[in-house]
Parts: structure tokens; sequence; C-alpha cells
């Protein structure tokens, strides 16, 4: 665990310009990265998993399995299988078509199946999800409902199962602690090995993210137009940072942050999807600078309408 984040940042306030910088050297460096994964609408999800690029190209996934299997071993039509990506874009988690072996497989063709028991046969696989850290190197699974297990994706390597009743929220930032929900408001971090570094009850649903230092949460809160990120340290339980920010309104419609990352110290990546109600999504992904007290816009994208759903990269 690394130095607290929030000794070193003071309160600030955000004002961002309704023209937002661009990220040209990131949105270079992620055309060929994954911007999310989708299935077909067909009325259910059907034909196979795509990958949508940043340059906008699609590829697709026909190894992976469209839908999650009963505990018969029968699919589930009217439910997508559980997959996932890394923050990086560089990876994707799914269940193989044809064994159901949890794999894990990067852009660049190389191929990490999980041990056979990742994904148990006679339990059901609806209900389950799994999620990439920002980097690919570790994955976290959850059959069913059950209790998550933390995976190395180099080795397969089992690291820890984490405690019955705590919901998974994500990876730090560096890939080296998780961060868990027990209950509507209790938040856990906790290292790879499964052991509790500190624990928090918040008054927020999230989305949360937490720092490479392992005890930082941020979250937004706030209503349209007033919103703040606050940075939370689990260790004292008590905010230490309170920072004003302004989401842009795209052209007034109905805006949710979706995702919420920490992809460098001091700089959170939100997903904000442009209108909660309207098919096909439009997305925004911004970049938040607690440094310098500024925001880019990293990346927009509409995801393609005929998708049953979508998986989109978390940094």
């Amino acid at each position: 665990m690394k130095k607290p984040l929030i000794a070193a940042l003071a309160l600030a306030t955000i004002l961002l310009p309704t023209s937002l910088l661009a990220a040209p050297a990131q949105a270079a460096s992620r055309a060929h990265a994954i911007r999310y994964v989708s299935v077909d609408d067909c009325g259910r999800p059907c034909a196979t998993w795509r990958v949508t690029l940043g340059d906008g190209t699609t590829r697709r996934f026909s190894d992976a399995q469209v839908h999650p299997l009963s505990k018969h071993g029968k699919p589930i039509k009217g439910q997508a299988a559980p997959i996932g990506v890394s923050g990086d874009g560089r990876r994707v988690a799914y269940l193989r078509a044809g064994d159901g072996r949890l794999v894990v497989r990067d852009l660049g063709g190389a191929l990490y199946p999980m041990p056979r028991g990742a994904f148990r046969r006679g339990v059901s696989q609806g209900g389950s999800n799994m999620w990439l850290s920002l980097d690919g190197a570790r994955l976290a699974v959850s059959q069913h409902y059950g209790r998550v297990r933390l995976y190395d994706v180099a080795s397969g390597t089992r690291l820890a199962t984490l405690p019955k009743g705590e919901e998974f929220l994500g990876f730090s930032g560096d890939g080296d602690e998780v961060l868990t929900r027990s209950g509507e408001h209790t938040l856990h971090s906790r290292t790879l090995s499964g052991r509790l570094l500190a624990t928090s009850k918040v008054k927020s649903y999230g989305p949360f993210a937490l720092n490479p230092d392992g005890v930082t949460v941020a979250w937004l809160t706030g209503d349209k137009g007033k919103q703040r990120a606050v940075l939370w340290d689990l260790s004292s339980d008590r905010p230490n940072v309170r920072t004003w920010i302004w989401i842009p309104d795209y052209r007034g419609m109905v805006q949710r942050v979706e995702m919420l990352d920490w992809t460098a110290n001091k700089q959170l990546t939100l997903h904000v999807r442009d209108d909660a109600m309207r098919t096909p999504a439009g997305m925004h992904v911004l970049l938040l600078d607690l440094g310098t007290s500024r925001f880019t816009l990293r990346d927009r994208y509409t995801v393609r309408s005929s998708a049953w759903g979508f998986e989109a990269c978390g940094g």
C-alpha cells in the first residue's frame, strides 16, 4: 500500500469549459484498444460477441459463449453470458464456447486459460460477473451470485476468495488492492490475498474508484450542476477532499456517470452516458486531473444501435 493520496491534495474548485480540452496523445494510443464489447439484439442476445475498437472498427469473438448456461447445461437465452474488459482496453475475459472454460484473451492473440474449476459445472451461470484490472493482469469472478474469487491472469493462480456477502466494486488503480461493499454503505479495501486494509461506512451508492494507495476512495455526490468529487479515507473514516466539479450538459440530456476509475495517481476517468433513457447509448469519456483541476475529453462514441447491451472498458 502506498502513501495515501489525500495527504497531497488540497480543496479545489473546478470549472469545466463548454469546449473540452482534447487528449490527442491518449486518443491515438487507444485507437486500437477496446471501447466496448456487445452482442446483437434479436429480441434476445444473439449472433457472436463483437469487439468495437477506438478507431471504430470491429472484431468478432466467435469462440466466446453468448448465453449463460443453467445448472443443467442449457442456454439461458434471455440473458447474455458474463464478459469483462480490462481498463486499458487490451484484454477480454469470457467463457469459451464449447467447453465453458473461463479464459482471458488479449488483442495480440495470447490466450490465458483459468483453472477448470473457476466456473463450476452444475452451477448456474446466470447472475455471474467477471472483472479485469486496469492492465488486465488480475481477474475477479463471481458465479451465480456467489463469493468473489481473485486470479492472477498470467499464471491462472487463485489468489483469494473474498468473504461471503461482500460485493465486488473494482480493483485499485494499480490492481494490487480490491474494493468491496457489504450491506448498503460499508466499504472495504483488501489486498489480493484477501487481507483487510480498511473499512468505512459512506453515504453513497457509487460508482466508486479505489486509488493505488489502497485506502482512498473517490465518488461523485450532488445533483446536476452541483456535483462534487469526494475523496474519502477509509482508514480514518472521513472525507479529506471535496472537489466541486461541473460535468457538461450535452443538449439538456439526462446524464449519468456509469463508471469511475483511477487511471493515474491524481487522475480520475469518468464514463458519462449522455442520456440514461436513450438508445443507442452515447458515451463521453472524461479525464479529471486532480493535480491541475482540469478536465480533458479522451473519447466520445455511440454504441451501435443493433446491440443487445454492451460492456465498456473501465479506465
